[in-house]
């Protein structure tokens, strides 16, 4: 089943989907559809038209399917509660891009809307490290990438630079050396554990230039050797909810061994111009996956509440469960 702005549906109609300019905005699209991130919109902060050209230089057809099936998909969505800094952190980039190319301009709206998750900024705009982002930089905006010359962690850099130019200094100690906080902005950007995004098979697959199957993403690699692949899927969808449904993955004894559900409130706004748009105020996502033991690994995702659609707790929650979630 083909999900509208997820990574894999943008890469069916990539024009090279090897080209990593084309995956890292389709990394970025993906996350922020899924709401991991919160630019100012589904079109990574860009207006309508850019990101329908953005769409068809490097992923022909995909606006007018995209728009034909739901042509609501494009709305203002949650305004980011940095709205003022993503503005600041495009200028700041594209003050150090490396050329006046649209293709450089839309990355640097890329990073941005990746600045504006939760997590490591690689993570956040879905690359498969930070050695990935550190190139990608270095490449696009290397005067940028080499004034971080002690290796600052990437998103804490851009913050850093976006202080410094309002003469803002956020830090008590007088250098990073004999900052107690030194391992938060200069540690590695390594995560271990259930909830650890960095080591998918998703990073994998990127690195071999492989698009990813669907029920991969998300899973642990430790957890790699202790599943197995669905060899047929059910799907069931509401009519009257069309961002809301369930997928289930069975092995080749029939049993099933993969679990997701979708699940999304909206409601109605008008925007300045009186103009009706549709905003997510609810997402839950649930992902499992049985392993050998007959264990299953969950992975929950729940954002919003209370009809306030900037209530977000995007951290995932890993669990291991009895059975299959319901």
């Amino acid at each position: 089943m083909a999900e509208l702005f997820g990574k894999e549906w943008l890469l069916a109609h990539a024009r090279d989907s090897l080209d990593g300019v084309a995956r890292v905005f389709a990394s970025v699209i993906d996350s922020a559809a899924r709401g991991s991130i919160q630019p100012p919109n589904l079109g990574l902060g860009l207006t309508r038209e850019k990101f329908v050209e953005l769409l068809e230089r490097y992923f022909p057809g995909a606006a007018n399917e995209a728009y034909g099936a739901a042509p609501g998909t494009w709305g203002a969505g949650c305004a980011p509660l940095q709205a003022s800094e993503f503005d600041d952190l495009v200028a700041l980039l594209l003050e150090y891009r490396a050329d006046d190319t649209e293709a450089t301009e839309w990355l640097a709206y890329a990073i941005a809307s990746g600045c504006m998750g939760g997590d490591h900024l690689y993570q956040d705009m879905g690359l498969p490290d930070r050695q990935a982002l550190s190139s990608l930089l270095k490449k696009h905006f290397p005067r940028l990438h080499d004034k971080n010359s002690g290796n600052m962690k990437w998103k804490k850099f851009l913050y850093k630079q976006l202080c410094d130019r309002a003469e803002v200094n956020m830090c008590a100690a007088p250098s990073c050396q004999v900052c107690r906080d030194y391992h938060s902005c200069f540690g590695p950007e390594d995560d271990s554990g259930l909830g650890a995004l960095a080591s998918t098979a998703r990073a994998s697959a990127m690195r071999r230039g492989e698009p990813v199957p669907g029920w991969l993403i998300d899973l642990p690699e430790e957890y790699l050797g202790e599943t197995q692949a669905p060899q047929r899927y059910e799907s069931f969808e509401q009519p009257d909810m069309p961002r809301t449904y369930k997928i289930l993955g069975y092995d080749a004894n029939g049993e099933c061994c993969y679990y997701l559900h979708r699940y999304a409130l909206s409601r109605v706004l008008l925007d300045d111009d009186d103009n009706f748009y549709e905003e997510e105020s609810y997402f839950e996502e649930v992902k499992a996956w049985r392993l050998a033991s007959g264990v299953w690994l969950s992975r929950n995702i729940r954002a919003g509440g209370a009809g306030d659609c900037r209530a977000r707790s995007l951290e995932p929650d890993y669990s291991l469960l009895p059975g299959r979630p319901r």
